[in-house]
């Protein structure tokens, strides 16, 4: 092993638990952009209504944005690998409701209607708010500070890699095999992530030095203060939201265009 990761750039990936949570990341990214693709075409085929689509993403972006603030405090003073693994595993509960929904022989789609789909994605962007600040948090206690550079290097890699892979996948799966198969592997992808964290030691709390606490509120307003004063960290974070919001505002509406009408 020693031999494989010998250079600088790799020597990071020498720590068995950042490979771990590296192989953990991927897989999350993985499951869930395969699930948004497959739940898109699921709630598509039973509405035939293009605007249904962008509810999806409304209903995830709500949630996300607005907990994430407050999820930044709490994973500063908690357990950083507790709240991953109890968030996981509210994503794997999500992607089972999804699979009940989907049997046939049930048939909840004409009894329930598509709420059971947007609550699930609700969950989901209630989960990636919380997960978002909770895998950054946890990335510093894997490794030595010497090496964050290239740990934080690797670690974009690895989601681009699944970014790529997961609607790839959930494209692929669900063309030649069908929803449910498609929403099966999400929840298999979602179990493995839960498994793979408990081979994950518990990295325990930071420890704050007394004195220095403070209440949630007076530590956000601290952390925005600091954002719109450092011309980098703004530059930065606005450069990467409107990359976001432009590049998905065209890759959504080509196919959305090809649809037709409802």
């Amino acid at each position: 092993m020693k031999k494989i990761f010998s250079g600088e750039a790799f020597e990071v990936m020498r720590i068995r638990n950042f490979r771990l949570f590296m192989i953990y990341r991927f897989m999350m990214t993985t499951a869930a952009l395969m699930q948004s693709v497959v739940v898109g075409w699921l709630l598509y085929n039973i509405t035939h209504n293009v605007l249904s689509l962008g509810m999806i993403g409304l209903t995830e972006v709500i949630p996300q944005v607005s907990i994430a603030l407050f999820a930044g405090h709490f994973v500063d003073i908690w357990d950083r690998k507790k709240i991953i693994f109890y968030t996981t595993s509210l994503l794997l509960l999500s992607s089972i409701i999804l699979v009940v929904y989907s049997l046939p022989n049930l048939h909840l789609q004409t009894l329930l209607g598509i709420w059971p789909i947007f609550v699930t994605i609700f969950i989901t962007g209630l989960s990636r708010g919380v997960l978002m600040p909770a895998n950054a948090a946890l990335l510093g206690q894997l490794v030595p500070r010497r090496l964050l550079t290239g740990a934080a290097t690797w670690n974009s890699t690895t989601w681009q890699v699944g970014a790529v892979t997961g609607p790839a996948l959930g494209g692929l799966v669900y063309g030649f095999f069908g929803i449910l198969p498609a929403l099966m592997l999400v929840m298999g992808l979602f179990l493995a992530c839960t498994v793979m964290l408990l081979f994950i030691p518990n990295q325990g709390r930071v420890v704050i030095p007394e004195g220095s606490e403070e209440g949630i509120f007076p530590r956000m307003k601290e952390g925005i203060h600091y954002v719109f004063n450092n011309q980098v960290l703004l530059g930065a974070f606005a450069l990467d939201m409107f990359a976001v919001l432009i590049g998905v505002a065209v890759a959504f509406f080509v196919p959305v265009r090809q649809l037709g009408p409802s």
